[in-house]
């Protein structure tokens, strides 16, 4: 598995890659995993895991006021970071 973070990650799956997310239940505390989606390469994998940060953010801020400023500032930090893993991965294609 390729670890995003502490809560999201990358693993193969026989001709792609699945996109997930620990969960934690909150009633038995139980871990288990969320799947974002299915993809032919890594680099979108990336891009939907990035996509599902930012949902996830605004989900955990919904009952907060929050300046559309601060939800512009994590989108933009959210997509610099997996920006700078794409291109990693790009560079080490090359």
């Amino acid at each position: 598995m390729v670890y995003i973070d502490d809560e999201y990650y990358i693993k193969p799956d026989g001709t792609g890659f699945v996109g997930c997310k620990k969960m934690v239940a909150k009633t038995s505390g139980k871990e288990n995993t969320k799947v974002i989606g299915y993809y032919l390469t890594i680099p979108k994998a990336l891009k939907g895991i990035e996509e599902q940060m930012v949902k996830d953010y605004v989900e955990e801020t919904k009952d907060e006021k929050v300046p559309i400023s601060d939800v512009c500032l994590k989108c933009k930090e959210i997509k610099n970071k997996m920006k700078r893993i794409r291109k990693e991965i790009e560079d080490d294609e090359q």
